[in-house]
């Protein structure tokens, strides 16, 4: 092989590596699953009355930190609990009390889903199917909500 033609195949060589690596690292980052709302954090202060609720799941009060509502009814909170776990709360506004918290070892991040029944679905004004997960995922400044739907066992899709 003449060296000018060994020169071109190796540069080819190259120039599709680098695109190859440069694709195939760009590709998981595109297609990991996006939020579909993000919680922002807010100056709420937590209701003196779930002092005892949160002491009870060795929660510190002065760590609640409040995030927006999700649809207005859902009040979510994220804190620190004994041991430094990261807890993701949240409550039923117009009851203005928590009703459900999950707390994880420090480095990961607290997580639940909310499987939205009949009676969500009306308080949620109809947003999504019944049926449809929220995956609330507390990070370190936001809560992030995911929407899974529900699929179409027929036909294997989303319905």
């Amino acid at each position: 092989m003449a060296p000018k033609h060994r020169a071109r195949v190796v540069s080819t060589l190259l120039l599709g590596l680098a695109v190859g690596l440069i694709a195939g690292l760009g590709l998981p980052a595109a297609a990991a699953p996006r939020p579909a709302i993000i919680l922002a954090e807010t100056d709420v202060m937590p209701d003196p009355t779930w002092e005892m609720y949160l002491s009870n799941r060795d929660v510190a009060v002065e760590s609640m930190q409040a995030h927006e509502m999700l649809y207005d009814v859902l009040m979510v909170w994220t804190a620190t609990a004994e041991h430094g776990r990261t807890c993701l709360l949240t409550g039923h506004a117009r009851l203005t009390g928590l009703s459900l918290d999950v707390c994880t070892a420090g480095d990961r991040a607290p997580t639940f889903d909310l499987v939205v029944t009949d009676h969500l679905r009306d308080l949620f004004d109809e947003q999504h199917a019944t049926g449809t997960v929220l995956r609330l995922v507390g990070r370190d400044n936001a809560v992030e909500v995911f929407v899974l739907e529900p699929h179409d066992h027929r036909s294997g899709g989303p319905s």
